[in-house]
């Protein structure tokens, strides 16, 4: 069943909001990548309020059980699967001096560089680079296949204000340094987008957009867990995978695992939480999926969001990584799913 057409409830949106930054300004964030291929025409942007947001997801919904709101994942029949990621690790040469000087360096600096055997598995085939366009200027984000043609990302990563022909492009599973498959499902551009008000260290910073190609058939996608309660957040033990701009360009996969979350809080207005872990990110990463397992299953908890600190290399001196997640990502999800996606 499908929600009504978002064009009968325009007059409900807020279109108009400041365009945020991780932790750069939006300019800044194109200084990192490569030029894509030519776009389509510039996707649409739609602002929910989280009230309305609401308002128009609660019907679909799944009811909670223990306090925690569960829809499943999707793999492939064909696609090979892989409970534990295998990787390399790998230093980058020119920051070495600040292992010595800093001490979250070792947790930046030393990334875990995912496997092609670990990439080319579900659900890795899920994770990917989300390349964004501005008129002349580039840029990228990382993000993750959430439905068949549904993708998250930050919402900061969306050139809302944007005046100009922009696009947003993800390629699940990109390796530019594999020249056999670098990209090995192609890619899909976002035809509209959809979030709510939200900066980087507000507990409501996703994004979700409708692609232009159902390549979640062929990847398969993640599932969502949300709670209401701290404590879901607090006792799981969670991973990531992005694509970090000063770990080899950003132009393979890097995976964190294990990641234990030192704080929560209720954020952004009802169902929105931040979440606080140590840090491990740069830019690029902003958009990567917080994922969890439930047995053999894998869900999508929250997206990075940013590195807080008192330097110009937060990453490396920071105190905090913000995740943001909660009931308010998943009625995100739930949206691109019943309006968007093929199986509403």
């Amino acid at each position: 069943m499908k929600l009504p057409l978002l064009t009968a409830i325009t007059s409900l949106l807020a279109l108009s909001a400041p365009a945020t930054s991780f932790p750069l300004s939006w300019t800044d964030i194109f200084n990192f990548a490569p030029p894509v291929c030519l776009p389509p025409p510039t996707p649409k942007t739609t602002r929910l309020t989280a009230a309305d947001l609401t308002k128009f997801i609660k019907p679909f919904m799944p009811p909670p059980r223990g306090g925690i709101s569960f829809i499943p994942s999707f793999r492939p029949p064909l696609l090979n699967f892989t409970r534990k990621s295998f990787t390399t690790l790998f230093t980058d040469p020119h920051l070495k001096q600040f292992l010595t000087i800093a001490p979250n360096s070792s947790m930046v600096l030393m990334r875990k560089q995912v496997r092609d055997d670990t990439r080319m598995s579900y659900p890795y085939t899920t994770f990917g680079k989300v390349f964004l366009r501005d008129g002349a200027k580039r840029g990228f984000c990382s993000g993750t296949m959430v439905g068949p043609n549904l993708l998250l990302t930050a919402n900061h990563c969306i050139a809302w204000k944007s005046t100009g022909n922009w696009s947003v492009e993800f390629v699940p599973g990109f390796n530019a340094e594999d020249s056999r498959q670098p990209r090995p499902w192609g890619g899909a551009f976002a035809k509209q987008c959809l979030g709510v008000d939200a900066g980087p260290t507000d507990g409501r910073d996703y994004a979700v957009c409708e692609l232009d190609a159902p390549i979640g058939l062929s990847t398969g996608y993640l599932g969502w867990k949300a709670s209401l309660k701290n404590e879901f957040y607090l006792k799981g033990e969670w991973n990531s995978v992005g694509y970090p701009f000063n770990f080899r360009g950003g132009q393979v996969p890097a995976t964190e695992e294990g990641i234990r979350m030192r704080k929560v809080e209720s954020s952004g207005g009802e169902g929105g939480k931040i979440m606080a872990s140590s840090p491990y990110v740069e830019q690029g990463w902003s958009g990567g999926a917080v994922f969890g397992w439930e047995g053999d299953e894998p869900f999508v908890a929250g997206v990075v969001t940013a590195t807080v600190g008192t330097s110009a290399l937060d990453h490396i001196f920071a105190e905090f990584t913000f995740h943001a997640g909660g009931v308010r990502l998943a009625e995100m999800v739930q949206f691109g799913l019943t309006q968007w996606s093929l199986l509403g």
